[in-house]
């Protein structure tokens, strides 16, 4: 009966290896996720109260990319602690510093982990929407999620980045910057020379 329990819980925990999440959510973890249906729909933002995270695919991001002067988008694994939550801050404030220049900034999970979402944000709080890449979409298994989204991003695009990356920055359509842990310095340096 032990090695049957044990065996169990052994099995349930390798399920979840290098997955997203999304199978391992409760109904009470699938009240936090809604399909993004625009900014427009969105009328509070409280991620600390409310927590709200959007799931998106590439359909929508190219319809947000196209919107916008200018797009960064940052990929995020809330659970790793190497994670730079230094920006968070940054991060909240990006769109306003920008946004005389038609600025969007979206910051996105690629795992469905509630519980490390929540205290990444309780230690350095973020002020905007938090997306996540939808399982529907992207499936539910970590390097084929970012192999297609890195795929459907750089599709139009001489550019080609490594699977590992986690910030994009689009002027227009234009993938201008493909690269890991953007600084605001580099940031200003993009805008200014384009």
């Amino acid at each position: 009966m032990i090695l049957l329990i044990c065996l169990s819980m052994l099995y349930s925990c390798l399920v979840m290896i290098n997955e997203n999440g999304y199978r391992g959510l409760t109904s009470k973890d699938l009240a936090y996720i809604e399909e993004f249906q625009g900014r427009e729909n969105i009328h509070t933002i409280d991620n600390i109260n409310n927590l709200k995270i959007y799931e998106i695919n590439n359909k929508i991001l190219r319809e947000i990319i196209s919107q916008n002067s200018y797009t960064w988008i940052h990929l995020w694994r809330p659970y790793c602690s190497n994670n730079n939550l230094q920006f968070m801050e940054f991060y909240s404030n990006i769109k306003e510093r920008y946004d005389f220049l038609n600025f969007e900034f979206l910051l996105i999970s690629e795992s469905y982990d509630i519980f490390s979402i929540k205290k990444k944000l309780k230690i350095s709080p973020y002020s905007d929407l938090i997306f996540v890449l939808s399982n529907s979409y992207y499936g539910h298994k970590l390097p084929e999620i970012r192999s297609r989204f890195i795929a459907d991003i750089v599709s139009n695009s001489m550019i080609n980045p490594k699977n590992s990356l986690s910030d994009f920055v689009f002027k227009d359509t234009f993938l201008l910057y493909a690269g890991e842990y953007l600084q605001p310095e580099m940031l200003d340096s993009l805008i200014s020379m384009n």
